[in-house]
């Protein structure tokens, strides 16, 4: 930023923040809203520990970075919480 301002301060990077900050968050705000709303404010909490597992799904499908077997057992115990969690 302090080298190269006009990359920081440009148009083209001023749109970019402004569709990171509305986009995301005005779909992220909106579908939670709709979960709570047809599955319940319990069930629909539940959303937020599946972030990690769509993270490193879409860093692969983006930027190619290879799962790892790390990632696999992360997911695997993500998963299995949220489905005990989810049982009656």
């Amino acid at each position: 930023m302090w080298t190269t301002p006009a990359q920081v301060f440009s148009t083209k990077a001023v749109s970019a923040y402004v569709f990171a900050g509305i986009v995301p968050g005005l779909l992220a705000y909106a579908g939670f809203a709709w979960l709570g709303g047809k599955f319940g404010s319990v069930r629909t909490s539940l959303v937020l520990y599946l972030g990690p597992i769509a993270s490193a799904l879409l860093s692969f499908a983006i930027l190619g970075e290879p799962p790892k077997l790390i990632h696999l057992f992360g997911g695997v115990l993500i998963l299995g919480g949220v489905w005990a969690s989810l049982r009656k």
